[in-house]
């Protein structure tokens, strides 16, 4: 399967986890809560990591764990394709034609993930935003009702991930196809790690699921305990106008620099 923006991308049977029931109530655990200090605001999180980082296994246990939905951008545009939706049929049909599909369609499936219910109380995103363009797309979606609480990165080495994705032996792993995606994520996707500063919780995804997993909570439950309050989407973003440099060595024209 390929995902709105032209990648492959492939989800293991059973991995997503179910979203939260629209009536219930934002109950994270006793122990996060008291770490965290939620009383006043529900977790309203991004999680960015290249491909091969652990990120979608990380997210769903997350989300799990808090109680809140875990919104990958692969698996709503699996839904709308599924369902038929006009917006999925319109990305059906530049992938048919071998196109990437435009941002606008992308933050319109995500716009309306976020306005359901079970999103009130908080929510994971997951693929979405990659790039700066995309991060401004999502300040307009939340406007000045919702913002984001903290942005998570996996922290994992080049050479990290080109050995586990070496050893998952699909067939569009070629080593030119990894070192591809990961440029992609280096010129694309790292720039929202400035964009994002006031908000990031660095974790390193390197070692056991289970380890990684508890380094994330932990990490997050001291920033979101720590944070400050009082900042507006606007105030926790920085360099939002920051220019383009004509060109990336990588990705080509238009990309910010690795």
């Amino acid at each position: 399967m390929t995902d709105p923006e032209g990648r492959t991308t492939v989800i293991d049977p059973g991995t997503t986890a179910s979203p939260p029931s629209a009536d219930r109530t934002f109950q994270p655990s006793a122990e996060f809560a008291a770490n965290a200090n939620l009383t006043a605001e529900a977790p309203n999180l991004l999680i960015i990591g290249p491909q091969g980082a652990g990120k979608g296994t990380q997210a769903i246990l997350l989300a799990e764990r808090l109680n809140i939905p875990h919104i990958s951008t692969g698996d709503v545009f699996r839904a709308n394709a599924q369902a038929r939706t006009q917006l999925g049929l319109e990305c059906q049909r530049y992938m048919d034609a071998g196109e990437l599909v435009p941002d606008s369609l992308t933050t319109n499936m995500v716009a309306h993930r976020l306005a359901k219910p079970d999103t009130k109380d908080g929510f994971l995103l997951d693929g979405f935003p990659r790039t700066v363009p995309q991060a401004g797309a999502l300040d307009d979606l939340l406007g000045g009702q919702r913002r984001l609480t903290a942005v998570l990165v996996l922290l994992t080495p080049n050479h990290v991930v080109l050995q586990r994705m070496s050893i998952r032996g699909r067939r569009d792993d070629t080593l030119e196809a990894i070192q591809r995606r990961l440029d992609l994520y280096h010129c694309e996707t790292t720039p929202l790690l400035e964009r994002y500063s006031r908000l990031l919780v660095a974790v390193d995804g390197v070692g056991t699921v289970h380890d990684v997993h508890e380094r994330i909570w932990t990490a997050l439950a001291a920033f979101l305990r720590d944070r400050p309050n009082s900042l507006t989407n606007a105030e926790a973003v920085g360099g939002i106008n920051q220019p383009m440099n004509d060109e990336c060595d990588n990705c080509g024209p238009g990309h910010p620099p690795r």
